[in-house]
């Protein structure tokens, strides 16, 4: 196993919470599990917070409590005791640094225990810096030291920043600044401020404040406070998304502002009334319409001034209950690691595909296909700022159908930049031109034009022409309307691939170490046995495309047996190579101790990992249990069968759900058609 890897801070303020989750979740999403401590007083044990984050990740993180009579010999025997019964590569986040650098009790464990360090830095200038790290090789072997992290990158220092060794600028190239260091260098991490916005909850946790409206305070951020200073002509100018504006209850002129501009689409941070004054009741009615939008307003009783004071105090560290920001962070910073190096210190450990791994994978498919996503709700704020994030991914070029005015007032309220990778295509602009086809296409059901032109007022309709005239890859719909909305259109205009007879749809479930295909739990209601056959191909194909070996178990009652024998014969003789059983029973498919009793010598029985169910309400049922009952992550439904993919959203799906979507569509549509893997 690998040697448990001692992070060791050179100064204050790298954020060792921050850059400990970004390096475990750098090594989750390679299919490397990993364990977890932190040395630290006896005291913070119960209130730490990178303990109570991180148990979100690993499995018991565990706190190397710190005895102050003879501090190197209980961590030295608590640490090994925890890496023998451990089966795990751990990570240890050390002591924080001291004035004058690195905490000497951490390098004395290194020593001790022969253990593998990273050091961690920040944005200090080179002066302060550079002598720390030279301090530290000159107590550990240089073996010992496996590289660098500067956090929070670049700095502003008088002094200059490290990336000024090699006389360059902030902007210096990572080989060049690599260069000029003693130790290898891991990673430079860019500082974001967005990363550091609270929550207007923490606000309102922090100053003690009464929620007059809570809105949506768990998800709002604060990226600036705007304080009461000026007439309400000048104030308005500063309204920004994400400022929290901090005004006395009395002045209902910039209450009721913050309202319309809310209602017009800016997405404010929210209103923190000061001096214990609450708005009338006639103003509350005014700004109805707002806090049905989410914004929140908050009551305290100081003043405007001795507010801001206290706000200067707020806490910016990561909180246990915001997973959002969580997500942010260990992705921003997994992103800039040294992936490779991680990889070398973990050569040989097994691998599996969690849903960290499975995503990742996902993500990484979808980077290498750059593929033209459609998505015609493109005026949607989630919509827009799910393609936005998908741009900057680079997991596919987002076409946005709808208004160009308002999907840019739209990213502009909501603080993202719509970049080259996002189209805006106005509808109105593009409508005439797929009338002669669309007729074309649904001749033979008598489609006359003004019927034709009706239609297409419809953006699905539109997108599916669009897909179907090769303007586009796949699409993405759903989030403002019905699963029928978005893939009739689709089933009329793109049709059915090649050799295909049927759509139907596949739910994919996470589970910690491996992925299952659960089908059709969402579109044939009750298929008979060839169109159950097709199905388990489909779903098969679907297995192969993620890169998972289809083992496929096609479920059964009792009343469905017969079909089910005939699919599956059918399904076998189609697929000669794919490995299929059926009927079964789902508990003899998916438990292996009761397969070895109901089903003994069967090749998948206990080991499946691709289902398929006679009806729609036993797939389905059966799928929401599982997911439900062991609180599993899970993808779809993910349509098959068509030409080019198109596949629905949830109506409060959010903006990482759409993200995955946009990722799942276009591996898909790198893949067109029925690949007959397993033929």
């Amino acid at each position: 196993m690998t040697k448990p890897l001692l992070l060791v801070p050179l100064c204050t303020g790298v954020a060792q919470t921050s850059l400990s989750l970004g390096l475990v979740h750098a090594l989750q999403r390679q299919g490397i599990r990993v364990g977890f401590g932190k040395l630290m007083p006896a005291e913070r044990v119960d209130k730490d917070r990178t303990l109570a984050i991180m148990a979100k990740l690993v499995e018991s993180p565990a706190a190397l409590v710190i005895d102050h009579q003879a501090p190197l010999a209980s961590l030295t025997k608590q640490l090994t005791a925890l890496t023998e019964t451990s089966p795990l590569p751990l990570i240890i986040a050390g002591l924080p640094a001291i004035d004058g650098g690195a905490n000497p009790l951490n390098l004395e464990l290194a020593n001790a225990l022969g253990l593998d360090v990273l050091l961690l830095g920040n944005g200090a200038p080179a002066s302060k810096l550079l002598p720390r790290i030279e301090k530290v090789l000159t107590q550990l072997s240089s073996s010992q030291v496996q590289g660098l992290v500067l956090n929070q990158w670049p700095a502003d220092n008088s002094d200059g920043p490290i990336s000024k060794l090699g006389q360059g600028s902030q902007n210096q190239p990572e080989d060049t600044l690599a260069s000029a260091l003693p130790v290898p260098l891991w990673a430079t991490i860019p500082w974001v401020p967005r990363l550091l916005a609270p929550r207007i909850e923490d606000v309102a946790r922090h100053l003690g404040a009464l929620p007059l409206c809570s809105g949506d305070w768990s998800t709002r951020r604060v990226k600036e406070v705007i304080l009461e200073s000026r007439s309400l002509t000048n104030m308005a100018t500063l309204f920004k998304p994400g400022a929290l504006l901090v005004t006395s209850g009395d002045r209902s002129d910039l209450i009721v502002a913050a309202a319309l501009a809310t209602r017009n689409g800016l997405q404010l941070g929210g209103l923190l009334l000061t001096g214990g004054y609450q708005p009338e009741p006639a103003i509350m009615d005014l700004c109805e319409g707002a806090f049905d939008d989410g914004l929140p307003m908050l009551l305290v009783e100081d003043d405007t001034w001795h507010t801001s004071q206290a706000l200067q105090a707020l806490s910016l560290h990561l909180e246990v209950d915001d997973s959002n920001r969580q997500r942010w962070i260990m992705e921003w910073i997994a992103d800039h690691l040294d992936t490779e190096a991680l990889l070398r210190r973990h050569l040989g450990e097994e691998k599996r595909l969690s849903p960290t791994a499975f995503r990742y994978q996902l993500m990484q498919k979808a980077r290498r296909q750059r593929q033209r996503v459609l998505l015609p709700e493109g005026e949607d704020a989630r919509v827009v700022e799910a393609a936005v994030k998908a741009a900057q991914l680079g997991i596919a070029q987002c076409l946005l159908l709808g208004n160009p005015a308002r999907i840019r007032a739209v990213a502009q309220s909501h603080d993202v930049q719509l970049g080259q990778d996002v189209v805006i295509i106005d509808p109105d602009s593009i409508r005439e031109r797929y009338v002669a086809p669309m007729m074309k296409l649904r001749q033979h059901k008598g489609l006359e034009e003004v019927m034709a032109r009706e239609q297409l007022q419809d953006n699905n309709v539109l997108g599916a022409m669009m897909l179907a005239q090769d303007e586009a890859d796949a699409m993405v719909s759903g989030a403002q309307g019905t699963t029928l909305s978005t893939l009739r259109p689709a089933l009329q205009l793109i049709k059915t691939a090649p050799g295909q007879s049927l759509v139907s749809s596949a739910f994919l479930l996470l589970l910690p170490d491996q992925v299952l295909i659960y089908g059709d739990c969402a579109i044939n209601p009750s298929p008979n046995a060839q169109q159950l056959a097709e199905i388990a191909l489909q779903c098969a194909d679907t297995a192969a495309l993620f890169d998972l070996t289809p083992q496929v178990a096609m479920i059964s009652t009792t009343s469905s047996q017969p079909k089910v024998q005939q699919a599956t014969a059918q399904a076998r003789a189609q697929a000669p190579r794919l490995v299929i059983e059926g009927p079964l029973a789902y508990d003899t498919a998916i438990i292996e101790s009761l397969a070895r009793a109901k089903a003994p010598g069967s090749p998948i029985a206990g080991r499946s990992n691709v289902f398929i169910f006679p009806e729609l309400n036993l797939g389905y049922s059966t799928f929401q249990t599982v997911r439900r009952s062991a609180e599993l992550v899970t993808l779809g439904p993910m349509v098959q069968g068509l030409k080019k993919p198109v596949n629905d959203l949830s109506r409060d799906a959010s903006i990482h759900d759409i993200v995955q979507t946009i990722a799942l569509t276009a591996v898909q549509a790198a893949n067109p058609g029925i690949k007959k893997a397993a033929t």
